[in-house]
């Protein structure tokens, strides 16, 4: 397959298969996001089991303009039990994805099988095309009554909201390897890429504890930011705590809402008071005023590791300023 690296993000796929004369005929379909594959292309491959080895590849290219193709793939000899399919995806901005395969026999399809009706990537009124530009610091991304500015790592530096600041300071991603706090080196971002209505990139740090961190980062017209994130090592480590922390000025961070509510802690939303929340693992959170606001969310906890007394989300008052913090590992 392809030597392009891919990033810290999975589609799934879904393969229609029926069986011809020495020959396979394959139909994909994205199943969820298929927004993103608009523009890109479908990599697919015929696998023989047995010894991982691919036998023939075939392309789809400038995907949604319409329905899918039917691909063949030919079958010289052995049974069809001998091949399964994979593929590699590729969005518009040039970004490789893995993709989970899930294979189906192909049936009778109704006259609406494989639309791409509704997927419009078109910006629509009041929100503007984004902007986006280097610094000597990293990028700047503008959007309707938002700004974004992100360091040479690709994290977070600033966040502006009809010309508040959101961020008191950076976004800290915070590590604890072999009972040493990770000091992390001057990162990268690269494989940038604009459209009017979405900016992706992709960005590297790593540390001399041996602990790196690969991100992708979506910013959307609307202002929604979506980040992947993929640690790995250059060696066996003991990964013994990661935290990120937001550092919002008071006067933002007046008032709190999260999601789902907690059963006997009482209200989920309302005025921020001095001791602040300490809560399990939580899908959204947002913190602001009655103008303007800053949200965290997830899908799901999948990759947290918690444990002890300490809780993974946390809204804390600290030296006047208001803090979210997010602790994805507390326990090795």
């Amino acid at each position: 397959m392809s030597k392009q690296p891919r990033v810290p993000r999975r589609l799934t796929l879904e393969v229609y298969v029926r069986y011809g004369e020495e020959a396979i005929y394959v139909r994909p379909q994205p199943l969820g996001e298929r927004h993103l594959l608009w523009g890109g292309t479908i990599d697919l491959f015929l696998v023989h089991t047995r010894d991982s080895r691919i036998v023939e590849k075939r392309e789809i290219c400038d995907v949604g303009r319409e329905a899918l193709p039917e691909v063949v793939f030919t079958i010289p000899e052995a049974p069809f039990s001998a091949y399964t399919i994979a593929a590699d995806l590729v969005d518009r901005h040039g970004h490789r994805f893995a993709a989970d395969i899930l294979m189906e026999t192909a049936g009778e399809e109704p006259e609406w099988f494989g639309s791409w009706e509704a997927v419009d990537l078109e910006v629509p009124a009041p929100w503007s095309p984004l902007e986006c530009r280097r610094t000597r610091g990293g990028l700047q991304v503008a959007c309707w009554g938002r700004e974004y500015a992100f360091g040479a790592s690709g994290l977070l530096h600033g966040a502006q909201s009809q010309g508040r600041s959101l961020l008191l300071e950076p976004a800290r991603v915070k590590a604890r390897v072999d009972g040493e706090e990770v000091s992390w080196k001057r990162g990268r971002v690269f494989s940038l890429s604009t459209f009017p209505d979405q900016v992706a990139f992709v960005s590297q740090i790593s540390s001399a504890a041996g602990l790196g961190l690969t991100a992708r980062t979506e910013v959307d017209f609307d202002g929604m930011v979506r980040v992947d994130w993929q640690l790995g090592a250059r060696r066996p480590l003991r990964l013994e705590e990661l935290e990120v922390e937001f550092r919002l000025p008071e006067e933002v961070g007046r008032y709190f809402y999260y999601m789902p509510k907690e059963e006997g802690k009482g209200r989920n939303a309302g005025q921020l008071d001095r001791k602040g929340h300490r809560l399990d693992f939580k899908y959204y959170v947002w913190l602001g005023d009655e103008e303007v606001g800053f949200s965290w969310f997830t899908d799901k906890d999948e990759s947290w590791i918690v444990g002890g007394r300490k809780k993974p989300v946390q809204i804390a008052r600290e030296d006047g300023d208001v803090v979210l913090r997010l602790r994805l590992v507390s326990r090795p």
